[in-house]
């Protein structure tokens, strides 16, 4: 839905550019993972990505339980951000450029560390930042690093060659 509905329509509604040298895609929290899932999925479609606060330790459980995250929820077997990211390490094509962020006080912190020690192991190349005393908050990570992460975007879209360089 996310990519054949969502973003058509963005692009039909909206004065975009409407393809991967001008797309990026962000999410916190549970958006976090689904950013972190289709960034692995749909490299063509994003030249930058920064998933933020995610739940990966949800993820891991997933791939753990053959794609079951509890009783309700059921996912395809792989489709979790720990399978796809190995998936993509294998080719990197094309490269993403991934800024993951977290703050030291959220309960998901410990988590997103080994989920950067996982990306290093596959040489998937990332930026981080890292919020000393941040709890697991859009608002209090943006206040104090927000322009680094809306910049790591812009830079992104000017390297893309979509936007002209400063």
């Amino acid at each position: 839905m996310f990519v054949k509905e969502l973003i058509p329509f963005i692009d039909k509604t909206y004065r975009t550019i409407a393809n991967r040298d001008g797309r990026g895609l962000e999410g916190f929290s549970q958006g976090g993972r689904g950013t972190t899932r289709i960034m692995f999925k749909r490299p063509d479609l994003f030249c930058s990505t920064a998933p933020g606060r995610s739940g990966y330790s949800n993820e891991m459980k997933v791939k753990e339980q053959e794609g079951r995250e509890n009783r309700n929820l059921v996912f395809a077997k792989g489709d979790n951000t720990w399978d796809l990211a190995q998936e993509y390490a294998e080719t990197k094509n094309p490269p993403l450029r991934i800024q993951l962020h977290v703050g030291t006080k959220g309960f998901n912190y410990e988590h997103n560390l080994q989920f950067m020690k996982y990306r290093e192991s596959l040489e998937i190349p990332f930026e981080r930042i890292i919020v000393e005393g941040a709890p697991h908050s859009a608002a209090k990570i943006d206040d104090k690093r927000g322009l680094e992460i809306v910049q790591f975007h812009a830079d992104n879209v000017r390297r893309s060659g979509a936007l002209p360089a400063q």
